[in-house]
């Protein structure tokens, strides 16, 4: 089968030996295009390469497709470094995260804060009364207060834990490699 243009470049075709049983399937050819659809194969078995992956790697994997225009790669005489940055959501699952765990904290202040501001709506239809039998007085009027007050602090909490962890990424980054004309706007030190 061809693959999804223009995302591949090249396919890998498998068989099994002489006699093998479906799953020994092994590495025939790599075909280095998304065109041929025909595809003789003269290898021996003792030529065969690899097994056959047992899982896709590339299963439901966000596709990126990157366009640069001509002028802006580097010079292939005087090749110079691009760098990507690549950000994709956090996954939480059963076995566990894609956000490191030093960094659960952050969640965990983000999740409390927007907990206590969604609860402290509901709140807001609260009254003040006194319980006729016993004669006391039961105030529920602050609640809502106290709600806001909690996820207002969690919020801001939040808010500086994720920008102390900004800070310590910007600090780690290294030089930017730049071609073509040097911006207005660049600042040497």
């Amino acid at each position: 089968p061809l693959g999804p243009a223009p995302y591949c470049q090249g396919r890998n075709l498998y068989r099994t030996p002489a006699g093998g049983a479906d799953g020994s399937q092994l590495l025939v050819a790599t075909i280095l295009d998304t065109t041929e659809t025909f595809y003789e194969d003269d290898m021996t078995d003792d030529g065969l390469g690899a097994s056959l992956p047992q899982a896709d790697g590339t299963a439901n994997l966000s596709l990126v497709e990157l366009r640069i225009e001509n002028g802006r790669l580097p010079d292939p005489i005087n090749p110079g470094m691009l760098a990507i940055t690549y950000a994709s959501k956090h996954v939480w699952v059963d076995g566990g995260a894609t956000l490191p765990e030093q960094h659960h904290d952050i969640v965990l202040l983000g999740a409390a804060a927007f907990a206590c501001l969604a609860n402290q709506v509901p709140t807001n239809d609260l009254f003040d009364y006194q319980d006729g039998e016993l004669r006391n007085r039961v105030s529920e009027i602050k609640t809502p207060e106290h709600w806001l007050a909690a996820g207002t602090n969690l919020l801001a909490r939040f808010t500086t834990r994720l920008e102390e962890l900004k800070r310590q990424r910007n600090a780690g980054y290294a030089g930017v490699a730049q071609w073509g004309e040097v911006s207005s706007r660049w600042q040497w030190t």
